[in-house]
């Protein structure tokens, strides 16, 4: 198989040949999107139900992530944290082992700085190309390819790919080298769900002394206290609605991850230290699994020892 050039892709438009390994939320709905796209698709992942969903759309399953890259020019990684994707690149029967030289790898996974780097520097010892791609939404809007994306990785490698990510998302941004992108995905997410955090504070306390929550939904929307975490998941408490679009054990990561790099600079980031300990307690009391609103659990219990 033919690696691709900006020529063949850029020029002539023709559709790589992708894999998609880990097919959760966000995986599952890359391969969806680009199997939508009319391209051919290769999948892997450890749970046999989730390449059954995709299978099912056409996707063609693998039996290890080493088989997906030899038999594909772009491969498409979505991994829950660092030491997955160390073991799918660099491990027994991993990328690395079955890459071809000059083919692609992308990376979307949210995991540290340090870890993206390595892999981008085994990728250049073995003749493959590499970016990290964050998404900036959640999975209805990646299955539908309307996530923003932030872009890092040689500027070279992006001009050669940037046609192909149009097919991912839109409103493309370019960050510079891979750790721009991966750190900015990571502060996103501190601001984000730091928001989300203090909302859900501020909601519980109002919802204690008797405003009613629809009230006090309709008023915030006039003030500098309204956001996207608002419009998006208050309405998702009103109704007790904790189900995991973006579990609250992964939002405790993202946050852990950027504190730990900060500290690692020297940075200090004492607001973010104080809401990763709130999210800590709330992962510690049993709200991991559930969706990262799931919180206002936590405030909602402390109001009521209060009232005792």
């Amino acid at each position: 198989m033919s690696s691709i050039t900006q020529d063949h892709v850029l020029r002539e438009g023709r559709k790589p040949v992708v894999g998609v390994i880990g097919l959760g939320k966000m995986g599952g709905g890359i391969a969806t999107n680009l199997l939508k796209r009319g391209f051919t698709v290769h999948v892997y992942d450890v749970r046999n139900e989730a390449v059954k969903r995709v299978e099912e759309k056409g996707a063609i399953p693998s039996k290890s992530p080493m088989k997906v890259a030899e038999s594909t020019e772009v491969v498409i990684t979505s991994l829950p944290d660092g030491k997955t994707v160390r073991s799918v690149y660099l491990g027994d029967m991993g990328i690395m082992e079955g890459i071809r030289r000059g083919s692609y790898v992308i990376d979307t996974s949210t995991i540290d700085v340090r870890t993206e780097e390595d892999i981008e520097k085994e990728c250049e010892r073995r003749g493959c190309k590499m970016l990290v791609v964050t998404l900036g939404k959640g999975p209805a809007q990646t299955e539908v390819g309307e996530s923003p994306l932030f872009v890092g990785g040689k500027k070279e490698i992006f001009e050669e790919l940037k046609q192909f990510l149009e097919n991912l998302g839109k409103n493309i941004h370019y960050m510079g080298e891979i750790r721009n992108a991966v750190l900015f995905k990571l502060l996103s997410n501190v601001i984000g769900l730091g928001n989300l955090a203090l909302l859900l504070e501020a909601f519980s306390v109002a919802k204690a002394n008797g405003i009613d929550p629809n009230m006090f939904y309709q008023a915030l929307k006039d003030t500098g206290g309204w956001s996207y975490q608002a419009e998006l998941r208050l309405p998702w408490v009103f109704d007790g609605d904790f189900s995991p679009r973006f579990s609250l054990s992964f939002t405790r990561k993202d946050i852990h991850l950027a504190v730990e790099y900060a500290e690692e600079q020297k940075v200090p980031m004492p607001i973010a230290s104080v809401i990763l300990h709130l999210y800590t307690i709330a992962e510690r009391e049993g709200l991991g699994e559930l969706d990262a609103d799931a919180i206002y659990k936590l405030y909602e219990k402390w109001i009521e020892v209060k009232k005792d």
